[in-house]
């Protein structure tokens, strides 16, 4: 079995120096699937994936790898590469800098580091996690409502500047974030304080108009002809 993994090794190594990628990746695949465990077979297999540009995939062997071998130099590298290439600088850094860190004489590795760092800068991502906070903000009664005290509608102008910084107000799933529901209570509005008193009627009701007294007519009255 050991003298199978070194010719295997052998044959990976030359495949991938002639770019036979997907030669290497299906060899490796069936050392695998036929039982075989060997960590340089499967860092070969990650580097022949990630020359074949299937980034995913290699990602997945490496990490793997690196479950087992967490100081393996050349797994931090390729799978810093994986990272880069997937537009993934700070991941990227991350393992490139310790692959620098075991193995600081891999001519590889300075110049995928200077390259991540230069696509990190570009993208902005290494931000102080200071700078990332958002600023807190204090928002008045009367910004959240109207000139009734009334909730403000979704059709407010106000909603789009006010309402994305406010945090959802219910776990209910048919909570509607953009919905800012204000309590309202009838008694202490009409100042009834005490439990025990009764909230009287929004509108009062309306009294009959009053009547007139009929007149009575007079016994000589004769209506006129039309």
């Amino acid at each position: 079995m050991q003298q199978q993994s070194s010719e295997l090794l052998t044959g990976l190594r030359q495949a991938i120096t002639e770019r036979r990628y997907e030669d290497a990746i299906r060899e490796a695949r069936r050392f695998f699937l036929s039982g075989g465990s060997d960590p340089e077979v499967q860092r070969l297999l990650g580097e022949a994936l990630l020359a074949s540009q299937r980034l995913e995939e290699a990602r997945v062997e490496l990490l793997a790898l690196l479950r087992m071998q967490p100081r393996n130099a050349k797994a931090h590298r390729l799978l810093g590469e994986a990272y880069l290439r997937s537009d993934e600088p700070v991941l990227a850094l991350k393992h490139l800098r310790m692959a620098l860190e075991l193995d600081p004489l891999d001519p590889l590795v300075r110049s995928l580091l200077e390259e991540a760092e230069n696509r990190d800068k570009q993208l902005g991502l290494s931000v102080p996690a200071s700078k990332l906070e958002a600023p807190t903000m204090e928002v008045s009664f009367f910004e959240l409502t109207d000139s009734f005290g009334l909730p403000r509608g979704n059709d407010d102008p106000a909603d789009s500047t006010i309402l994305p910084s406010l945090p959802p107000q219910s776990t209910d799933p048919l909570f509607e974030p953009n919905e800012i529901t204000v309590p309202f209570d009838l008694r202490e509005a009409q100042g009834f304080n005490n439990e025990q008193d009764p909230i009287p009627s929004p509108v009062p009701p309306l009294s009959p108009p009053p009547t007139r007294p009929a007149i009575p007519l007079s016994p000589n009255f004769q209506p006129s002809p039309s």
